[in-house]
C-alpha cells in the first residue's frame, strides 16, 4: 500500500463511517463467538484503529504490520504492544495466550492467501477464532484497489473454498456486508469505468466526507449489525466477513 494511504488512515479512521461500523461488526463477532476473550491480536494492524477501539473496550491487544510507517503511527495511538514484521516471528511469545486473531482487509494484500492462512492455523491454539474481512465482488475492482495494493477482490464462493481447505477450521459465520450501499458504490464505479481516461477518478476511496454525509452513511451501514444479530446474511456486498474457529 502506498505510504500516503497510511497517513490518511491514521487521520480519518477514528471518525470515518466505514471504519467505525466495521469495528463495531468485528467487536460484535468477538462478543458473540469468543465472549471470554482476553488477548486479541491483529495481523496487518495498519495504523491501529481496530485495536485502539478494542483496547478502549477493555481487551488486551497486540498488533503487527510489515510496514514500519504504519506501526509507528499505530504506536502513537494505541495502548498495547505493536510490532513490525512477520506475524510468525512477532507473535511467537503470545500464541498460547491469543484468543482472537483479526485479519481486517489483509488477505487481499497477500499474494499466496492460502499459504498465509495455513501458516496462521498452525500457530494458533485450538479454540482460537479468526475474524476476517476482505473486499468483495471482482466487478467492483477499481483504482482504489490498485492504490491500496490489492491482488484480488473475493466472491463468497472463492473465500468459502479457501476456508474449507483449512485443516481444523470451523466456519461460525460468513456473509457479505456493506450491502445496503452496494448499489450506489457499484453505480459509481461503473460510471467511472466508462468515463474518458482523463475524467476517471484516480485516487482511493479514503477521504473524510462532510459530517452530515458521514452520519447518514454510518446510520445506513449500522443497520447491518442488527441484521447480523439474528444470524441473517446478505447475498451481495462491497465486503465479505467470516469468523472461523480452530478445533
Amino acid at each position: 500500500m502506498r505510504k500516503d494511504q497510511f497517513e490518511i488512515h491514521a487521520e480519518i479512521e477514528d471518525d470515518h463511517w466505514w471504519f467505525q461500523v466495521r469495528r463495531e461488526i468485528l467487536s460484535d463477532q468477538i462478543a458473540k463467538y469468543q465472549p471470554s476473550a482476553r488477548l486479541i491480536a491483529e495481523i496487518g494492524c495498519g495504523t491501529g484503529g481496530n485495536i485502539k477501539a478494542l483496547s478502549n473496550m477493555g481487551y488486551d491487544v497486540i498488533g503487527t504490520d510489515i510496514d514500519s510507517l504504519a506501526t509507528r503511527l499505530a504506536r502513537e495511538r494505541v495502548d498495547g504492544d505493536i510490532y513490525t514484521g512477520d506475524f510468525t516471528e512477532t507473535f511467537k511469545a503470545y500464541w498460547d495466550e491469543i484468543d482472537v486473531v483479526i485479519l481486517a482487509d489483509v488477505l487481499e494484500h497477500v499474494e499466496n492467501d492460502r499459504q498465509f492462512l495455513n501458516n496462521l492455523m498452525e500457530y494458533i491454539r485450538p479454540g482460537t477464532i479468526i475474524v476476517l474481512t476482505v473486499p468483495a465482488m471482482p466487478v467492483l475492482w477499481s483504482e482504489h484497489d490498485v492504490i491500496l495494493g490489492h491482488y484480488r477482490r473475493y466472491t463468497a464462493d472463492q473465500l468459502t473454498m479457501l476456508l474449507n481447505e483449512l485443516d481444523g477450521a470451523e466456519c461460525l459465520f460468513k456473509s457479505y456486508f456493506n450491502s445496503l450501499l452496494f448499489p450506489e458504490i457499484f453505480l459509481f464505479r461503473l460510471v467511472n469505468r466508462l468515463l474518458p481516461k482523463k475524467q476517471k477518478v484516480r485516487h482511493s476511496d479514503l477521504k473524510q466526507p462532510h459530517p452530515l454525509i458521514n452520519k447518514i452513511l454510518r446510520t445506513i451501514f449500522s443497520w447491518e449489525k442488527i441484521w447480523f444479530g439474528g444470524n441473517r446474511t446478505f447475498p451481495v456486498g462491497v465486503s465479505f466477513l467470516a469468523t472461523i474457529k480452530k478445533n
